[in-house]
């Protein structure tokens, strides 16, 4: 007990007030510093919102409190005092207030478009039903009020049960990616380097990655890799008569070999009263969760060709694939015709098409890689190329090309590198324990992955999370007002409708034309809405966008009360202290006599 009333007056001294408050002046001047020479969000997480800061606080409104008990029995000469402290006490509360249910967000309106949800700064990770692309929940996280850090061990569970664990978080995520061998599937890629006495690059070039299969550096030399299964076609290619060659299936039938055309509805007869006809082509063929065929698309990556064999009533049914010849073509289903399909072979549609000039091709073929390219002459030059062996002379400027590595399964591994601390482009390497084992995959700001869990395949997203308005904002027209004989912003201002819908809202909100600018913010609904920034048209003559910064401060008439009570309590203790002094003495002494 003795303890605890001395602890009581140490608390409520004015030393241990003023020590506090010394405190916390040095400090917010500490992070003024730091926050100049590091970033918001660094100071935000390592003072402004830590323990410490929390606790320092803590002890200034406890000491506040006491000190201001300990003035009882209360006397009119105390009246500015308990003024001052009172309302130093309401703009701490208005201050808690706003910290634990206010918060910050933004707009983002492209012209002729409305919003009616805040975009805030703390992140969600979001899961989707990947079939229906319905939202089956949101997970709230704390990342976006945290510095990067690489051994992180948090772990979040879903609806089903599903551990979702996080090991690492960055605020200014910067992807790179690493080509190794040994990947799940064919997706051939060559690591090729060419200099010169005063120019040296090297790149990667994927046969199968959509874009990747060219490289151009400017108007010095561009790159193309091209797979050939059909080596006729490259050596037409070389001998200038290359032609497309149409897509075809070959295949043994009851002995005899069929070379057919494999063009989708096309009908051939295979002779004894069979027939063949073609169903479908894909370009990389893929079986869905609900065992349906589908092309992914994005290139040809997995070439496959479905197709029923029948004779009367009965039928067959099969998938041929280019790249595994050798693959039980009978898919789904068991035979019912005594006659089976053996050696079948579906070749895509094959061009190989014009070699430009200044443009180095790699071929690739069954036997090895090969080169060309155009001579000044407008010949075309071939070369083996050995993977790792001597450098080819290029007649260009002396250039000098190898090919160094070679992958017939190549694997991009991506990574994450942190690139500073400004929060950015929040970045989290995920690790969900899928059907088949752990999966791990990074996941940065706004972007979706695929995962399989729970017998099911879903989407997960790691996106900021979104409140609603309680009312809707249209753009009408975004205005910018320039320098005179410059492109730098004078003035910009956003013309915008605001709809309430609400029955209880006031009428004259039910469709209000406003007008935002930079000193003209909008306030309503407890929201105040400022024009921050913009973003003009990527195109000429498309749409502008307006960047709107949203506050709710449910704290802020607390803090303008507590500011007021503040200045009226000054005023009474530098301006009629002493008269309320000489008040109180004059009532002593008529209560003495």
């Amino acid at each position: 007990m003795r303890f605890l009333s001395r602890l009581y007056r140490i608390v409520s001294s004015v030393g241990f007030g003023i020590t506090t408050l010394v405190l916390m002046a040095l400090v917010m001047a500490f992070a003024t510093k730091f926050e100049s020479n590091t970033s918001t969000h660094l100071a935000q997480v390592y003072i402004y919102r830590s323990w410490w800061f929390d606790l320092l606080l803590l002890l200034f409104t406890i000491s506040l409190s006491t000190a201001t008990w300990n003035l009882r029995p209360f006397r009119l000469r105390h009246t500015g005092v308990l003024i001052i402290h009172s309302s130093l006490l309401i703009i701490m509360a208005g201050a808690f207030v706003t910290r634990r249910i206010g918060y910050e967000g933004t707009l983002r309106i492209q012209e002729g478009q409305s919003v009616s949800q805040i975009t805030l700064r703390d992140m969600v990770l979001a899961i989707y039903d990947a079939e229906t692309e319905q939202l089956q929940e949101t997970i709230d996280t704390d990342f976006r009020s945290m510095a990067s850090r690489e051994f992180l061990n948090r772990t979040f569970t879903t609806q089903g049960g599903t551990e979702l664990r996080v090991d690492r978080f960055y605020t200014d995520a910067r992807s790179t990616e690493s080509i190794v061998g040994g990947g799940n599937r064919d997706n051939p890629a060559l690591h090729f380097q060419f200099s010169s006495a005063f120019f040296e690059e090297e790149s990667w070039l994927f046969s199968r990655e959509p874009g990747r299969d060219r490289l151009s550096f400017g108007e010095l030399l561009s790159f193309r890799v091209q797979e050939f299964g059909n080596e006729q076609i490259w050596r037409e290619l070389l001998s200038g008569a290359a032609r497309t060659r149409p897509a075809s299936l070959s295949l043994e039938f009851n002995g005899r070999s069929h070379q057919l055309e494999a063009r989708p509805g096309q009908v051939q007869s295979l002779g004894e009263g069979y027939e063949l006809e073609v169903l479908q082509t894909f370009e990389s063929f893929s079986i869905g969760t609900g065992g349906q065929y589908r092309d992914l698309g994005g290139g040809r990556n997995n070439p496959a060709i479905e197709y029923v064999i029948r004779k009367g009533e009965l039928e067959d049914h099969y998938v041929s694939f280019t790249l595994m010849p050798d693959f039980d073509p009978l898919h789904g289903q068991e035979a019912v015709l005594p006659a089976t399909v053996s050696k079948p072979r579906y070749t895509p549609s094959e061009q190989a098409g014009e070699l430009k000039n200044k443009e180095v091709l790699f071929a690739l073929l069954a036997d090895g890689i090969e080169v060309a390219w155009l001579d000044p002459e407008g010949q075309v030059a071939h070369h083996p190329v050995e993977v790792g062996g001597a450098a080819l002379t290029l007649p260009w400027m002396g250039f000098q090309l190898s090919v160094d590595k070679f992958f017939p399964r190549a694997w991009i591994r991506e990574d994450m590198l942190n690139a500073g601390h400004n929060n950015s482009n929040p970045a989290i390497r995920l690790n969900v324990h899928e059907d088949g084992g752990e999966r791990q995959e990074w996941l940065a700001y706004g972007q979706v992955k695929s995962f399989r869990f729970e017998g099911k395949r879903w989407m997960i997203g790691f996106f900021p999370r979104q409140v609603p308005l309680g009312f809707t904002v249209h753009l009408n027209d975004f205005i910018e007002d320039k320098y005179p004989g410059s492109s730098m912003a004078m003035a910009y201002a956003s013309q915008v409708t605001v709809h309430d819908h609400d029955e209880d809202a006031p009428p004259e909100w039910a469709h209000r034309d406003v007008e935002i600018s930079m000193n003209n913010p909008l306030v309503y609904s407890g929201f105040k809405i400022f024009q921050s920034s913009f973003e003009r048209p990527r195109t000429e003559g498309g749409p502008e966008v307006t960047i709107l910064s949203v506050n709710r401060d449910p704290g802020d008439e607390i803090v303008y009360f507590g500011s007021l009570t503040l200045c009226i309590g000054l005023i009474v203790v530098f301006g009629f202290k002493k008269k309320l002094v000489e008040i109180e003495r004059a009532r002593r002494a008529r209560q003495s006599a």
